[in-house]
């Protein structure tokens, strides 16, 4: 029996008795106790009125506030159902029934089955067994689960949260809060894909499209901390300069300048066909390429082949000291990086050996170990 039902006995048994009483009280003419009796019946319908006031005003309000939940919660744009803990529909707005494509309104599908109803429009998913298992693992688990993704057949996206509804300690329901996600995601991913497009822009150089002296920073001195993980791969270097630059640019412009540095660029990018090898723009005329993992015998193998494809191009440099057409001069290093040492070593090494190829009348390529065996045997 419940409460309400045990208190309207107890006050229902309490009037028949007083009536009782003053019945009595009459009969035998005990006026006191009758007047008592009157007292204590007009005393007890001054609180059930009372009480019934009360209750209805307390009622009224809860409809209220039941109307302005529900209201709220038709409002949103985003999909709600709640269960029961036997798994009922108890209530479920308009947005879920428009992003689960239902024909039945809230009401038809109050007293329901919730999980039913998940299994009938499971097909609407791109793995709906997935979808399926998610659903029966959190019943089981019966505990809270936010932004959960699934994706649809039509290429729309899901975000769900669910949250087990408890009273006091005791398993009362599940309410499942559903937004469809598929704007936001591609702005996500356009956001990415510009941020991927702005960072590869930062590490490239402008004129000749290859890398830019920044990038050149960053990867060397990734692939020296790689080489030290390695345990002794070696790590070669071309420092490349075009001879006569500048007169180059006196002669031609500055425009035909930078059409010979993009056609430079482009020859010494095509030469490096690893993945991992890096060719870079070190600064005006200057260029450089990164070998990962490469051997002085490897470096020099396409410094030549390098070489060799500028010549092939035959570019007019009629000012130039040494050849009608544009040559270039290399410098090459080589280190097994260690941990006495650091990457400016292997700079160094490329960098002075430039500077050899340059003074022994350019147009050529140097090893800086060749430089370094010539100096121990002068000495």
């Amino acid at each position: 029996m419940k409460i309400v039902s045990k208190v309207q006995y107890a006050f229902s048994s309490m009037i028949i008795l007083i009536l009782a009483v003053c019945t009595f009280a009459h009969y035998h003419k005990l006026v006191w106790l009758e007047i008592m009796g009157a007292i204590v019946l007009i005393g007890l319908a001054m609180h059930l009125g009372y009480q019934f006031d009360r209750t209805r005003h307390y009622e009224l309000e809860r409809k209220k506030q039941t109307a302005r939940m529900s209201a709220l919660v038709s409002s949103l744009k985003s999909g709600i159902l709640a269960l029961d803990e036997n798994r009922k529909i108890i209530h479920v707005n308009k947005e879920f029934c428009q992003m689960f494509r239902l024909n039945e309104n809230g009401e038809q599908l109050h007293g329901t089955n919730g999980h039913e109803l998940f299994q009938k429009n499971a097909p609407l998913f791109t793995d709906p067994d997935l979808f399926l298992q998610t659903i029966r693992t959190l019943y089981t688990a019966h505990s809270m689960a936010l932004n959960q993704e699934v994706h649809l057949t039509n290429g729309q996206i899901f975000e769900f949260d669910y949250l087990p509804i408890y009273v006091g300690q005791h398993d009362s329901g599940h309410l499942w809060h559903y937004r469809n996600v598929t704007e936001a995601k591609e702005k996500e991913r356009l956001l990415i894909e510009s941020n991927m497009i702005l960072q590869n822009l930062s590490s490239m150089d402008g004129l000749t499209g290859i890398a830019n002296r920044r990038s050149f920073d960053s990867r060397i001195s990734d692939e020296w901390k790689r080489s030290l993980r390695q345990n002794g791969e070696p790590l070669s270097l071309i420092m490349l300069d075009i001879d006569h630059f500048k007169l180059y640019n006196d002669t031609y412009g500055h425009q035909e300048g930078d059409n010979c540095l993009i056609q430079i660029a482009a020859a010494i990018q095509a030469c490096c066909i690893r993945p991992g090898d890096l060719a870079a723009r070190y600064g005006g005329e200057e260029f450089s390429i990164i070998f990962p993992a490469t051997s002085a015998a490897g470096a020099i193998s396409v410094a030549e082949r390098i070489k060799k494809a500028i010549e092939h191009m035959q570019i007019p440099h009629a000012n130039s000291l040494i050849s009608p057409n544009v040559t270039v001069s290399m410098g090459i290093g080589t280190v097994i990086p260690n941990a006495a040492a650091s990457v400016t070593t292997l700079i160094e090494q490329a960098d002075q050996a430039l500077y050899q190829a340059k003074s022994h009348g350019r147009n050529r390529l140097i090893l800086y170990q060749e430089i370094s065996k010539k100096r121990l045997g002068h000495n």
